[in-house]
């Protein structure tokens, strides 16, 4: 199983707990259409109605060696407003630079730690933060 597929279905689950089976759908690999004329690939999207209100959350997902730097949180940034979606997730299995956790925390980025070892994975062993409590651990 791809990582990938590995974490939308850790999505699944969690939004399941939360909100039930039927306020929610989530997607891999759907195109959005942008405001700046082009679709744009998003890698996992949750489209969640409550109160008859659509909320949009997109998720980046990376798996590689290197930390993820700003540049990459830049770039969801700039898709999450060429989307109009509500919420953007960044998941990495390699962590985030303190320049990136920064920039996340200022703009209301959430990100996550899923380690490369896929048995962990396997047993719900998933370190999760926002942004900005990771940020104040690093003053």
């Amino acid at each position: 199983m791809q990582y990938e597929e590995l974490v939308a279905g850790i999505v699944k689950k969690d939004l399941a707990r939360a909100l039930g089976e039927r306020s929610f759908t989530v997607y891999q690999g759907r195109l959005y259409p942008g405001r700046s004329g082009t679709r744009r690939e998003v890698d996992i999207a949750a489209e969640i109605t409550l109160a008859g209100i659509r909320l949009l959350i997109i998720f980046e997902i990376k798996r590689i060696k290197r930390k993820m730097g700003a540049a990459e949180i830049y770039q969801l940034l700039g898709l999450l407003d060429d989307i109009s979606a509500d919420k953007g997730v960044f998941v990495s299995s390699s962590g985030f630079s303190a320049e990136a956790i920064r920039v996340a925390a200022s703009k209301g980025v959430t990100l996550v730690v899923i380690e490369e070892d896929m048995s962990s994975l396997e047993e719900g062993v998933i370190e999760t933060f926002t942004a900005r409590t990771a940020a104040k651990r690093l003053d």
